[in-house]
């Protein structure tokens, strides 16, 4: 994993984290800061977009 990958990673973990957790309102864009990620989730994947920036952050879960 290149360092610029890594340095991104951390900045979507706690969102990812609340995420898992079921909490998929209210959070703020780490590039941005904007309000309102449009966040997918399914029990094999998840997708989480800016609608301001357009930045994205998509994964597969592992069960």
């Amino acid at each position: 994993m290149k360092e610029h990958d890594y340095d991104e990673l951390v900045s979507w973990q706690d969102i990812l984290d609340e995420i898992m957790a079921g909490r998929t309102k209210g959070h703020r864009c780490p590039k941005c800061h904007a309000e309102g990620l449009n966040v997918e989730k399914t029990p094999a994947r998840v997708s989480v977009k800016c609608n301001q920036c357009g930045v994205t952050f998509e994964g597969r879960l592992q069960l």
